[in-house]
Order: structure tokens, then C-alpha cells, then sequence
């Protein structure tokens, strides 16, 4: 064949190819078209199943769904078009060829190659040769012509497309078949999109309660019932008024086709609907809403507020307060009234109070208020009830505790004495209690009975026991101390006899009545002063067999160290022998000093028995006080420092050191013996002065008993009755008080046989005396005269015996008093003495001031007037010696004296300096310095003098006493006076001369005071402190004088008198005879608590301290010694009565 037809069949089959080419790209566009046909045509069913939509909105959907196809057959159909109407270059002869190339490999581009040079032949631009050109296409004809072009086409797309399409067709055909009927209706109603067609709805919902009205806090129940098909979810949506976003409550299924829902506190209206759902075919649901109801809430009555306001009982004093707003609950006392308001939010038309006993209180209303009131008695519970105009009540009241407080029952203890106790002569009982309420008292008792039987056998309730108003002036709530001092003596105790006493204390409580409260009991006993005697000197004796063994060990102990010295000194070391023998020294003179530091304290308990019971003079409760001071200076300081070093010499084992110490203690413990030795003697010595004291004493007692044993047989004469029994028995018992009374003398005159100072003789003759009126034998014979009923021949022999009993008592006084007497004579020569060397020394002390006035500087007169003033300094310093050994003894050697000799003594030194110096100048002034010293010192101890001589007693207490008592009286008089004008009121004419009257009396009273304190000495220790007393009455002597009397004024003048009292009771002897009285029981009442310090009767420690403080601020040796002697003398006097 020609070239001309190879190219003709290779054009052919090129055509060919491209036809195949398009046929498969339609095809696949075809296939795809047929895809999304299927896809929308499925949505737009689906979405009119699931929706049901209106004709408007179907027509949409399918305006919408062709839109999309055709816009998709655009897409798709594109391609093949292009290809169609050669715009497809992928369709050129070129590209074909390339690709027959590619599928063929043998070809590549040699068939594209020899068409494009066949084709462009004519032109030949390139200058190809014709054969050639020919040659190429039949070359290529024969080889390439039997090829089919068309298997080129790739038809996998097409297949693939095609399996899709069938995938998709037959997914689609049988979820259409699955929901046939729900897809069949949707296509209907897409093929008839400006049809309407209803919807059928499954079921139907009815709601209740519809429409309604309740009370603002009031529940709802709003259920719904199907008709119909259940509903796969049912809910209802509330709407309220405040335009919120509807509320979904979801309803609880009860039962098929029933559905319910709460709604509780509905406090504002609403509307709501119910809607149900049920899901149907594929992708549809079936909507049910129901109409719209209301609730409308009524407003019911509202508290709005509620105040509380509490009106506690008037005896509580707690007056009344308001509880905090909204506040209902009230925990109160008992009694209170209660005022409850409250305000509503609307117009009240009643209200009441209701208690949970079903009792109720009307309250007042006015208004949008109310107000109701109860009082409190117990514990319940209330609930506020109001209602409006409509007769609506408020909702759910609040319940509130009402708790009743009970007043608690009042506290009290006795804390002094606090336990069971003896009561001394005085009988006087100082009590002090502690009380306490929660809101005050009312009154206070005293409860006694005479206990005559064993107490064992007592039942407090049973018996009637007399009583006693114990005043209280401050009735106050707080804890306080309350003093009252009992007075027993109209009781009429014998000697043994025991009294039962408790103390009761009522509250104030009016609401419920006062309440008491009983202190524990306690007994009294009054013990016989033979049995305390006996009792403190078997102790004595004991403690002084027991200071006699404490001797004998300290001698032995003395031996072993002597002998363990003399040891020493032959021998450098100390063996083990010595060792021992110092440490059991050591050991034993430690055991020592805790015997005599036990022995210390028991002399101490004794002194207070004594001081306690009055039963020594002053005289010798001032030498126990000394005595106890001796025991205490036993164990010096210095003993104890060469104790410890010899204890660690011994340690260390240094011999050097050992001797050293062991000479220290040698010494230490020899001293140490003496003052053992010197204490016991001295104990030996103040038994003799008690001894006369005891006799006195006794006999007194005896006197007291005879003379009340007769006052009872002169009235059972009087009365012609019979004597019973118990009066022969302690006539009995007086015998026996009678012969250990002789015993007593007979002890007196032996201890006095060692003391050539004592009146022996006197006492002899006092216990012969006695032995001739046989008193033991004439009182056992009136015993038996009494058994008998001889009541005459009985009182004859009683009034014999008492008047023996009284001669013997006034000759032991006139022993006494021989050997006070003679003290005071002594101490009266030493005083008179001193004065006329201290007058003769003033003289030559005058002489010798002017002597050295004249003196010029290089004068040799100079060392023979130092000579004659260092004569002076001797004499005064004898005269300072005598006097403060004097002062050892009495008061009346005053600090005044003491301060002027001290002055001179002073000067006079200066005075020798300066004449040393040769100072004539300053040696004159210092020496005129002296001699005024040295007058003064004349003038205060003349004064000393004839005090003395008016006083009743050598150591001057009695006089210091007596000016005491005088001023009591005095400040008790203004007290009365001021106590019964007006407090802070306008005065009459008569009653501002009356205050006038009542100053000037105060200010001679202060002066009087300061005569007495000048005397005493001017210390802030002394008893009472009297200089704070004269500051009191400067401030009451200024409110008299301004005419402004208070409260305050009383106090002052109650602090004053309290204060006079106590400086008397801190130094004054009780009378030894106990004062009988026949009226009834007496009470003194205490002013105040901190007006009147009883705890000076009680409290021994406070004049120690007070003591420390003197010694304390650097007095000299003879002022510290008065003062010491001044306190000494406080601590050992018994406290008397104090009367307002």
C-alpha cells in the first residue's frame, strides 16, 4: 500500500479511539449523575419524612433538590462535552498518539513522528527528502497496523462508578423498603408539593390540674394522661412572669400512660405546657404541645420581722434587753416576761402566741404589726400564727425552744476555822465566809445547838437549832468574804461542853422563793484550862527532855572532834577511822539540826495556844517570842558554810584543807552547843513566869466555877427546888481542877527554888496556906451535902470556899505583882541613872564647845581637848549600852531617844576628825551639833520618866492601851453622830453647827492620835497603822467641814474606828475572866469586808513580814532592836471583841 493509505487507516483508527474515548467519559458521568440523583432524591424524602413540611417549605425542598442536580450535571457532564466539541486537548491526534505510544511500547513516538512529517510533506520548512517522508509512513504502516488502537481506553472508572451506583441503588432500595410506608407517604407528598397534608399524631396529652390558684409556699401536683400511643419523653416547661428562659421539669411515669410532677414551695405564678415526643419511622418524631395554663400564687401572710424583748425578774437586777432581730428562740431565768413583735407584709387581722401545751396568748394587732407577751416558767416550745382579711394563715410558722434558766442555789463555805476547833475564854468565834449566787442574796443564819450528847447519835434534821441573823450589807451576786464574829458567852459553856453550828445563806429568787443553802457543820468545844495547861507542859517537858539529849549528843560529838584534832596534829593524813568519825559528826549535828528545827515549830504551836487562850501575862509571851527568835539563831550561817567545806575536804581527801576545816567547824560547832546550851536554860527560866501565870490563872477559874455553882444553889433556895445531879458533879470535877491547882504551886515553888530573884518566900506561905483550907476535901464534902438536897448547908460551905479561892488569888497577884514591881524599880534606876550621866555630859560637852571655839589653828591645846572629847564619846557610849540593853525590856525607851543619842554620837565623832585635822571651826560646830543632841536626848527620856512612873506595867502596854480605848470611844461617839445626819442633802442651821462640832471633836481626836504615835514612834509597822489613820481623818475632817457627807464619808470614819480597834486588839491582854452575860445572844455585825481586817486574828505571818521590812531600811542597832521588841510584842496578844 501507499503512504497515502497507511495514513488514512492510522487517521481511522485515531477517530475510532477518540470516539471510545468520549462514550467512556458519558458513560461515567452518566453513572455518577445517576449517584446523586439517587442521594437527593433519598434526602429530600427523608427530610419531608422526618419534618412534614408545608406545602411552602416542600416546594422549597424540591426548588432547593433540583437545583443541586442540575448544578451537579453541569459539573459532571462538563468534561465529556468539552471532548465533544474539541475542546477536550486530552482528545487531540497528538495526545491520542503519545498515548497509543505509551500503551504500546515498540511505538513510543514513532507514530506521532511519522504523521506529523506526512502531514506537513507540503511545506517540507525542514527540507525533508520526499522518499524519505514516504518511506517513514509505510514503514510505519507495516509495522503498527495490525494494533487495536481502542484497547487503549481505560474502562476500570467506569466499572468502578458502575459498582457504586449499584451499591448505593440497592442500600437505598431497601431502607425504602424497610420504611416503605413512611418513604412511600413522604414521596406522595414530594410529588404533590402545593398539596397540604395533615399530620397524624400517635397520641394525645390532657393536663390537670389547668389552670389554678394556691398560696404563696404552697406545692403543686400537674400530671398528664395519654391517649394513645406512650410517648417515648413527656416534660412540661414553666414560664414565669419575670421573663426567664422557661424551666424544663422533666414527669415521673406512675403508671401507662400517666405521668406526674411536684412542684413544691411555689413562692411566684406561671404558665406551663406539657409536650410530648414520639419517635417514628426513620428519622421522624411525633411532637405533642398542649395549651398553656397559669398558677396564680396568692400572697399569704408573711413575718417579715420578728423582735424579742426580755423583761428579766427585778430581783435579778440584770434589768431587760432585746434579743437580736429574727432572733426566736430565748434561753432566760425563770420569771421573765417576754414581749414578742412582729411586722408582716400584709395587713394582720388576728395573730396569737401558740405553745406546744395547746395554750395560746392573743396578740394586739394594728396594722401590718402585732404584739403578744407571756412570761416564762419552763421549758416548751412556740410558734407565731397571724392570718390576713381573706382568713389565709401564714404557711409553715417557725417553731422556736423557749428554755427556762433556774436560778441556781446559792454557795457557801465556812473557810475560817473551816473545821472542827476549841474556842478559847474569850468565846469569841471570828467565822469568815465564802459566799456566792448568780444573782444575790436575801439573808444569812447562823445555826447552833448546845451538844450534850454524842454527836454520833445526832440527825441535823431532827433537831431545832437556834439561829442567828448574820447581817449583809452587800447583797450583791460576786463572790465575797463575809466576817462575822460570834459571841457564845450567852450560851453559858462549861468547860468540855461542845456546840453544832452550820451557816445557811438564802438567794433573792422571788420568783420561785428564795432558796438556801447549808455550810457544812462544824462543833466548838470548849476545853478547861487544867486540860490546856496539862497539855502544853507535857509538851514542854518533852521538848526540854529532848533539847537535854540534843545537849548531851553535841557534847559527845563536841569530845569526838577534839579528840579527831589532838589526832591530827600528831599526824599529817587522816586515817580511816578519823574519816568515819567526821562524817558521823557530820551526819549527826545534820540529824540535830532538824530535831531543833521540829522543836522550833512546836514551841511555835505552843506560843499560839497560849497566845490563842490568854493564859500567860504579856511578859511571858514576849520571852516565848525571844525563845523562838534563840532557836532560830541556833544554826548560824557559819556553821553551815564549815559543815559543807569540811564535807568536801573530805571528798577530796586534801589533809591540808581537812585540818583547816575541821578547826572552822570546831569552832562552828562549840558556838553552836553554847546557844543550845543558853536556849534550854532560858526555856528552864520562862517556865518559872508561866508557872505563876498558870497558878493565877487557875485559881481565877476555879473562883469563876465555885461562884456560878453558887449562883445555883441560891436560886434553887430562892426557888425551893431540888438540885439535880450534874451540880454534885462538877462540884466533884472543881475538886479535882483543886488539887491539880496545888500541884501547881507545888511546881511553881520548886522551879522558883533555882532563882534567888523570885518571890519564894511569898509562895511558900500561899501553898501553906492552902493546905489548911483542905479546899479538896471541903469541896467533896459540899458534893455530897448537894446529893443530899442540903442546898443551905451546900451554898454555906460554897460561899466559904470561893472566898478562900479569892485569898489565895490575890496573894499569888501580889507575887506577881512584887516581881513587876521590881522590874519597874530596876528599870526606873537604870533610866534615872542614865539621865544624870547624860546631864553631866552636856555639861562638860558645853564646856568643851567653847573651849574650841577659841582655838586657833597651831594652838597645842588642840590633843588635851581631843583628849576630853574622846571622854565624852566613852561615857555616851556606856550610857548607849545601858539603854539599849534597857530596851530589851521595855517600850519606854522610845526611838526618840535612840535617834538623839545616835545624832550625838555621830557629831561627836565628826568632832574628833576635825580635831585631828586642827579645825577648830568645823570641830565647834559639830560639837554644838552633839550637845543639842545630847539635850534632846534628856528631854525625851524625862518624858520616858515620868511615863513610867504613871504607867501600870514596866513594858508600858497597858497606858499604850488605855489612850486607845479612850480614842475607840471617841471615833465610835463622832461615827454615831455623822451617821444619823442626811447623806448629800441641804442642812438646817442646827445640823451644819452639829457638823462643825463633829469636825472640830475629829481634829482633837487626830492630834491626840499624833501625840500617841509621836510617843510610840513614828513607823509605818506600828499595830494599826496609825499614821495612815491620821491621813483617813484629814479626808473625813474636810467632808465635815464642806458639809458633804456620803457614803464614802461613813466608810472613811468605819476605817478609822476598824483601824483604832485593831492596834488595840494587836497588843492588849484579855481580861482572865471570862464575862458572863444573861440576855440573849448578842451579834456584832462587820461594817464591810475590806473595812475591818479580821484577818489579823488569824493570818500570824503578816507581823513577820512586817518585821523584816523594819530590819530591812537601815536603822541602827539600838532603833532595830526597839522595833523587833515592838513587833514581838504585837504577835503575842490575843484579839479581843470589836464593837461597833
Amino acid at each position: 500500500m501507499n503512504p497515502e493509505e497507511f495514513y488514512r487507516i492510522f487517521k481511522n483508527k485515531l477517530n475510532r479511539l477518540k470516539r471510545g474515548e468520549l462514550l467512556n467519559s458519558f458513560s461515567l458521568s452518566f453513572l455518577t449523575f445517576l449517584i446523586f440523583i439517587s442521594a437527593v432524591l433519598f434526602l429530600t424524602i427523608t427530610i419531608e419524612l422526618v419534618f412534614h413540611l408545608s406545602p411552602e417549605n416542600r416546594r422549597l425542598l424540591i426548588y432547593v433538590s433540583s437545583f443541586i442536580l442540575f448544578s451537579i450535571a453541569i459539573v459532571i457532564f462538563s468534561g465529556p462535552l468539552k471532548g465533544l466539541f474539541g475542546f477536550d486537548k486530552n482528545l487531540s491526534y497528538r495526545n491520542l498518539c503519545l498515548k497509543v505510544g505509551r500503551r504500546f511500547p515498540e511505538i513510543k513516538d514513532r507514530l506521532l513522528n511519522a504523521l506529523q512529517v506526512y502531514e506537513n510533506r507540503l511545506s517540507n520548512k525542514e527540507g525533508y527528502s520526499g522518499e524519505l517522508i514516504s518511506k517513514a509512513i509505510v514503514e510505519a504502516g507495516k509495522d503498527y497496523i495490525s494494533l487495536d488502537f481502542n484497547s487503549v481506553i481505560d474502562y476500570r472508572r467506569l466499572k468502578n462508578r458502575g459498582s457504586i451506583f449499584l451499591i448505593c441503588f440497592t442500600g437505598l432500595f431497601i431502607i425504602s423498603m424497610i420504611f416503605y410506608s413512611s418513604f412511600k407517604d413522604s414521596f406522595i407528598r414530594i410529588s404533590h408539593p402545593g398539596k397540604e397534608f395533615p399530620v397524624p399524631l400517635p397520641f394525645s396529652i390532657t393536663v390537670s390540674p389547668g389552670n389554678k390558684e394556691i398560696i404563696r409556699g404552697e406545692s403543686v401536683e400537674i400530671t398528664a394522661d395519654i391517649t394513645g400511643k406512650t410517648p417515648d419523653e413527656v416534660v412540661i416547661y414553666l414560664n414565669y412572669d419575670k421573663n426567664e428562659k422557661p424551666k424544663k421539669r422533666e414527669l415521673k411515669k406512675i403508671r401507662k400512660n400517666k405521668y406526674i410532677v411536684h412542684i413544691d414551695n411555689i413562692r411566684d405564678s406561671f404558665t406551663y405546657f406539657a409536650y410530648g415526643l414520639k419517635r417514628g419511622g426513620f428519622l421522624k418524631k411525633f411532637e405533642v404541645v398542649t395549651g398553656e395554663y397559669r398558677i396564680n400564687v396568692i400572697q399569704p401572710p408573711v413575718i417579715k420581722k420578728i423582735k424579742v424583748k426580755l423583761d428579766y425578774p427585778e430581783y435579778s437586777g440584770l434589768g431587760s434587753r432585746y434579743l437580736e432581730d429574727n432572733i426566736g428562740d430565748i434561753t432566760t431565768l425563770k420569771g421573765t416576761k417576754v414581749t414578742v413583735e412582729i411586722s408582716s407584709n400584709k395587713i394582720i387581722n388576728d395573730g396569737k402566741i401558740i405553745f406546744n401545751d395547746g395554750t395560746f396568748s392573743k396578740m394586739q394587732v394594728s396594722g401590718i404589726k402585732a404584739r403578744g407577751k407571756f412570761i416564762v416558767y419552763d421549758d416548751k416550745r412556740y410558734h407565731l400564727e397571724i392570718c390576713d382579711d381573706k382568713g389565709i394563715k401564714n404557711k409553715k410558722p417557725i417553731e422556736y425552744w423557749i428554755t427556762a434558766l433556774k436560778d441556781e442555789y446559792p454557795f457557801i463555805r465556812i473557810e475560817e476555822p473551816g473545821q472542827d476547833t476549841d474556842i478559847d475564854e474569850s468565846m469569841k468565834l471570828p467565822l469568815m465566809m465564802k459566799i456566792s449566787d448568780d444573782f444575790g442574796f436575801s439573808g444569812m443564819k447562823l445555826n447552833y445547838i448546845r451538844v450534850d450528847r454524842k454527836l454520833d447519835s445526832l440527825n441535823i434534821k431532827n433537831i431545832n437549832f437556834s439561829r442567828l441573823d448574820i447581817e449583809l450589807k452587800d447583797k450583791s451576786p460576786q463572790l465575797k468574804e463575809v466576817f462575822y464574829e460570834w459571841d457564845l458567852s450567852n450560851l453559858n459553856l462549861l468547860p468540855e461542853d461542845v456546840v453544832m453550828y452550820f451557816v445557811e445563806v438564802f438567794d433573792n429568787d422571788a420568783v420561785s422563793g428564795p432558796k438556801v443553802s447549808k455550810s457544812s457543820a462544824y462543833t466548838l468545844r470548849f476545853p478547861s484550862i487544867f486540860e490546856i495547861f496539862s497539855e502544853i507542859e507535857n509538851r514542854q517537858n518533852e521538848k526540854i527532855g529532848e533539847l537535854d539529849d540534843i545537849v548531851k549528843e553535841s557534847r559527845e560529838i563536841k569530845e569526838k572532834i577534839d579528840k579527831i584534832v589532838l589526832d591530827l596534829k600528831r599526824s599529817s593524813t587522816i586515817n580511816w577511822e578519823n574519816k568515819k568519825g567526821l562524817e558521823e559528826s557530820l551526819r549527826k549535828t545534820e540529824e540535830i539540826r532538824k530535831k531543833l528545827e521540829q522543836i522550833r515549830k512546836e514551841l511555835e504551836d505552843i506560843t499560839s495556844t497560849l497566845e490563842k487562850n490568854s493564859l500567860f501575862s504579856p511578859e511571858v509571851m514576849k520571852k516565848y517570842l525571844e525563845l523562838q527568835k534563840l532557836f532560830q539563831e541556833i544554826v548560824t550561817p557559819e556553821l553551815k558554810t564549815a559543815m559543807e567545806k569540811l564535807r568536801k575536804a573530805i571528798e577530796q581527801m586534801d589533809p591540808k584543807k581537812t585540818k583547816q576545816a575541821i578547826e572552822q567547824f570546831k569552832i562552828s560547832q562549840e558556838n553552836f552547843l553554847k546557844r543550845i546550851e543558853r536556849t534550854t536554860n532560858i526555856l528552864r527560866q520562862i517556865q518559872i513566869e508561866q508557872k505563876m501565870d498558870e497558878a493565877i490563872k487557875k485559881s481565877e477559874k476555879l473562883i469563876e466555877l465555885q461562884k456560878n455553882i453558887n449562883e445555883t444553889l441560891n436560886k434553887l433556895k430562892t426557888e425551893n427546888k431540888t438540885p439535880e445531879k450534874s451540880l454534885s458533879s462538877r462540884e466533884r470535877k472543881l475538886a479535882e481542877n483543886t488539887s491539880d491547882f496545888q500541884r501547881t504551886l507545888e511546881d511553881l515553888l520548886g522551879k522558883m527554888s533555882q532563882n534567888l530573884d523570885m518571890p519564894y518566900e511569898k509562895v511558900g506561905n500561899i501553898i501553906e496556906d492552902a493546905k489548911k483550907m483542905e479546899l479538896n476535901n471541903r469541896m467533896i464534902d459540899m458534893s455530897k451535902q448537894i446529893e443530899l438536897s442540903n442546898v443551905n448547908l451546900a451554898l454555906k460551905s460554897g460561899i466559904g470556899i470561893q472566898r478562900d479561892l479569892k485569898s489565895l488569888n490575890n496573894q499569888l497577884k501580889s507575887a506577881k505583882d512584887d516581881m513587876v514591881s521590881g522590874q519597874k524599880n530596876r528599870i526606873m534606876t537604870v533610866m534615872k541613872k542614865s539621865e544624870s550621866d547624860l546631864l553631866i555630859l552636856s555639861r562638860n560637852q558645853e564646856f568643851l564647845t567653847k573651849q574650841t571655839r577659841s582655838l586657833f589653828q597651831n594652838s597645842p591645846q588642840f590633843p588635851d581637848v581631843a583628849e576630853k572629847q574622846n571622854e565624852v564619846l566613852s561615857g555616851l557610849s556606856r550610857i548607849t549600852k545601858n539603854l539599849v540593853e534597857l530596851s530589851q525590856k521595855t517600850f519606854f525607851v522610845t526611838p526618840e531617844i535612840g535617834r538623839a543619842i545616835g545624832g550625838a554620837l555621830k557629831n561627836i565623832g565628826q568632832s574628833l576628825r576635825f580635831l585631828e585635822e586642827r579645825n577648830g571651826q568645823g570641830a565647834s560646830r559639830a560639837q554644838g551639833t552633839a550637845l543639842s543632841y545630847l539635850n534632846e536626848s534628856i528631854v525625851e527620856l524625862r518624858k520616858s520618866i515620868r511615863a513610867l512612873s504613871k504607867a501600870g506595867s514596866a513594858t508600858g502596854l497597858e497606858e499604850y492601851i488605855k489612850r486607845l480605848e479612850q480614842m475607840a470611844g471617841a471615833q465610835q461617839g463622832i461615827n454615831k453622830q455623822t451617821a444619823e445626819l442626811p447623806l448629800g442633802k441641804s442642812y438646817t442651821k442646827m445640823q451644819m453647827e452639829m457638823l462643825r462640832k463633829l469636825a472640830a471633836e475629829q481634829e482633837m481626836l487626830r492630834k491626840s492620835l499624833q501625840e500617841l504615835y509621836k510617843e510610840m514612834g513614828r513607823r509605818s509597822e506600828i499595830p494599826g497603822r496609825l499614821d495612815g489613820i491620821g491621813k483617813t481623818m484629814d479626808e473625813v475632817i474636810k467632808d465635815l467641814k464642806s458639809a458633804n457627807i456620803n457614803e464614802r464619808t461613813l466608810k472613811l470614819q468605819e476605817r478609822i474606828l476598824s483601824r483604832l480597834l485593831d492596834a488595840q486588839r494587836s497588843v492588849r491582854t484579855k481580861d482572865y475572866s471570862r464575862k458572863r452575860k444573861s440576855q440573849v445572844g448578842k451579834e456584832y455585825k462587820t461594817t464591810s469586808p475590806g473595812d475591818i481586817p479580821f484577818d489579823i486574828l488569824y493570818k500570824k505571818d503578816k507581823l513577820k513580814e512586817n518585821l523584816m521590812r523594819a530590819l530591812e531600811e537601815g536603822y541602827t542597832k539600838d532603833y532595830l532592836e526597839l522595833i523587833r521588841k515592838y513587833f514581838e510584842a504585837l504577835s503575842k496578844f490575843k484579839s479581843e471583841e470589836v464593837k461597833n
